[in-house]
């Protein structure tokens, strides 16, 4: 029997040389994009990379992993992190870890608001529009 890989094996947090976040707030009557399966997402379905790096090189640079942390999410229907063949609930206070260079994206929120933060950890620096992020 395989075991689980532990968190850190997998996610080395300690590791990161830095990290950006997004605070998101989604609810019903925002913007959506439907998706070529048909879904309504709030969030439409994306991969992170250093966009800044992109746009100036053409080199794509991919965070090590990302995080998003939920709160205060309580009577939220839909806003489900669709990412790889898995659907997870914005449940209050659960944290999910995935790999954020993989198509990910959040579906249309359609009660309540959904409140997150989203992370993302970083073995090298992440370029701005100052220059490299020290």
């Amino acid at each position: 029997m395989m075991e689980e890989p532990e968190l850190f094996d997998e996610y080395p947090f300690y590791s990161a040389y830095g990290y950006e976040y997004w605070p998101t707030v989604l609810m019903p009557g925002m913007d959506t994009d439907t998706d070529e399966d048909g879904e309504v997402y709030s969030l439409a379905m994306h991969c992170d990379y250093d966009v800044v790096k992109y746009n100036e090189t053409g080199e794509l640079s991919y965070p090590m992993f990302g995080a998003i942390l939920y709160f205060g999410n309580h009577d939220v229907e839909g806003g489900l992190l669709k990412v790889e063949d898995k659907s997870i609930e914005p449940i209050h206070n659960r944290l999910v870890v995935f790999n954020s260079a993989k198509p990910h994206g959040v579906t249309k929120v359609t009660k309540g608001i959904r409140k997150s933060i989203a992370i993302n950890f970083w073995l090298e620096p992440i370029m701005t529009l100052e220059g490299d992020l020290e």
